[in-house]
């Protein structure tokens, strides 16, 4: 039996998502500063954001157009562009119900975005208070000591990124408050004891813009990154099933599909069930075309598939019972990580009934039932 496979199809787009997605991410992290700067509130200032670069509209284009063209490749050109467009920007993958379209919108509310930008906001503005507490103390006399200098050292690292060090920035600033206090004397500073104090205002002030800014890059990267990019994924999985699906369907050689982890995946979960089982006898992660698992496995599944050739079609049952050596196989870490720790308790005990504890399991499906276009 031959195999063969598309997948480069998706590693393509993906790089050309990247790009576009860069893009983007980088017009909203401007506006939404430049909307924050200007005194919005931080929901009003992310959504008006969203909605001057058009945000929504680039992502499901972008989403849409590869879909599309991974049908096209993965179908060996049986898919027809316009129809496959207008059922990927209309058809309702999961159960959410919602089509690409909903889920861009919902994608794009960014309440994740949000709430990460308020924390920000809100260490910004206690910290900008606690040099403001320092700034508004009365002195009277003194020089540059020591104490001063570990402060001000303290708070460049602090709001240059080093967040290791704010306990010690804290612990720095306890020190200098309370010398301040015995310092205090007539009401009038020394110009190089307050020089010194205003260093530190100067520092936090220009830091906490830093920080600012920090805060947005980090809301939007780490945040709306990974929201669009999992989704994009996920979708361009499910493209790429339907391509392989109906390639399979139209080629009277394809008698089977074999399910293969990608060299990326980075945990054990259920697709090292579907890819290592072999329920069939024809190898692991092999499955003749009546009896398919659904693909994608889970949202951001980066699995790879391949077509098996043969002469004669594959007449078998599945035998659920051949998982178990694979089971059995599984460290209790393995275990835990596919099965969660409830679910790995109960197969240890119970692994004939393995497909009752592992979520997201949903049989067996011909692959009729499976194309969707």
């Amino acid at each position: 039996m031959a195999k063969v496979t598309r997948y480069s199809v998706i590693r393509k787009t993906d790089k050309d998502f990247q790009k576009i997605l860069n893009v983007a991410l980088q017009d909203l992290t401007k506006e939404i500063q430049k909307n924050i700067s200007s005194r919005m509130s931080v929901d009003k200032a992310v959504s008006t954001a969203i909605a001057d670069i058009d945000y929504p509209v680039i992502i499901k284009n972008a989403i849409a157009d590869q879909s599309v063209e991974i049908m096209r490749v993965a179908s060996d050109g049986n898919k027809d562009a316009l129809v496959s467009r207008r059922w990927v920007l209309g058809n309702k993958w999961q159960d959410d119900k919602l089509t690409l379209s909903g889920k861009v919108n919902d994608l794009s509310r960014m309440d994740e975005v949000k709430a990460a930008l308020k924390i920000g906001m809100n260490n910004r503005r206690s910290w900008i208070g606690t040099a403001e507490e320092i700034s508004k103390r009365d002195l009277t006399k003194g020089d540059t000591p020591k104490y001063l200098d570990e402060l001000i050292t303290s708070a460049r690292k602090v709001y240059k990124g080093n967040y290791s060090d704010y306990q010690q920035y804290k612990l720095n600033v306890t020190r200098a408050m309370g010398r301040v206090d015995k310092l205090a004397q007539n009401g009038a500073p020394t110009s190089r004891l307050k020089a010194a104090y205003q260093a530190v205002i100067d520092t936090t002030e220009a830091a906490s813009r830093e920080e600012f800014e920090k805060a947005v890059k980090y809301a939007v990267q780490a945040k709306a990154r990974y929201n669009a990019e999992r989704l994009a994924r996920t979708e361009r999985a499910r493209a790429y099933a339907e391509g392989t699906y109906q390639e399979a369907w139209d080629n009277p050689d394809v008698i089977g599909i074999q399910y293969e982890l990608n060299d990326g995946h980075p945990r054990r979960d259920i697709c090292d069930v579907h890819c290592g089982i072999d329920l069939f006898g024809l190898g692991a992660g092999c499955y003749p075309l009546d009896h398919l698992p659904v693909y994608p496995f889970h949202p951001n599944c980066i699995c790879q598939m391949s077509y098996i050739y043969g002469e004669d079609e594959i007449k078998k049952r599945p035998d659920y019972s051949n998982a178990i050596g694979f089971i059995d196989g599984l460290s209790d870490n393995g275990l835990e990580s596919i099965f969660g720790v409830g679910g790995a308790e109960k197969v240890a005990k119970n692994p004939g009934k393995w497909r009752d504890y592992l979520s997201g399991w949903q049989g067996l499906k011909n692959i009729s039932d499976l194309i969707k276009i």
